[in-house]
């Protein structure tokens, strides 16, 4: 894969491709609280895609966000400018998407998403649950718990969850019903060949 042409062979930063975790997923499953996690913990830099959404959203060239098209266009340039940013800092790093994801779950974009992704090892999916309707209920009930923005984050995350593009974009999938925080954020850590840094998360836990 080329972005604009500025990279060399993908084996050149195989280290990026193989050891970055990108954490995706609908709203309210602890995407940002893992990433922050893992960035803290394997000293990786976190590039949290909702910041940088938000950054460009307050600046001069903010697209109208009732232009949809526009919307996702800025979506789409934001996350390749951050994988960007990662990939030729030849260093691996830590990515979450936040629920701006779903504008990309449908048409051309996604096939732009897919392909920016597929290079990655590690596109965990972070899962309500596995049932569709227990999936729905868990996170709405995490988005009312929360505070988060109310019916129009709640439409928005069932589009993502009925679609099931974030389960043809991920490369793991962790289901996080009945699982606490920590308890997910162990998972990523084991299935993203990490285990052995676990210990250092009780070690952060334990001095808060």
């Amino acid at each position: 894969m080329k972005f604009d042409n500025e990279f060399k062979d993908e084996s050149d930063y195989s280290a990026v491709y193989e050891e970055s975790i990108i954490i995706i997923g609908p709203p309210a499953v602890g995407k940002s609280t893992t990433a922050e996690a893992l960035s803290t913990i394997l000293q990786r830099t976190h590039l949290p895609l909702d910041t940088y959404v938000n950054k460009k959203m307050e600046g001069e060239w903010a697209p109208d966000p009732y232009d949809a098209g526009a919307m996702e266009e800025m979506y789409l340039e934001t996350i390749r400018d951050l994988i960007s940013i990662g990939v030729k800092s030849n260093d691996p790093f830590i990515m979450d998407f936040g629920s701006t994801q779903s504008a990309l779950d449908i048409g051309e974009n996604f096939f732009k998403l897919k392909q920016m992704l597929a290079p990655f090892k590690n596109v965990v999916f972070l899962r309500p649950a596995l049932d569709l309707q227990k999936a729905e209920k868990t996170m709405t009930k995490r988005i009312k718990q929360n505070r988060l923005y109310g019916r129009g984050m709640i439409k928005r995350g069932k589009q993502l969850l009925k679609g099931g593009q974030n389960a043809v974009l991920a490369k793991i999938i962790i289901d996080t019903e009945n699982k606490t925080q920590k308890q997910v954020t162990e998972q990523v850590f084991k299935q993203t060949g990490n285990a052995r840094f676990l210990p250092n998360i009780y070690t952060i836990e334990n001095t808060k």
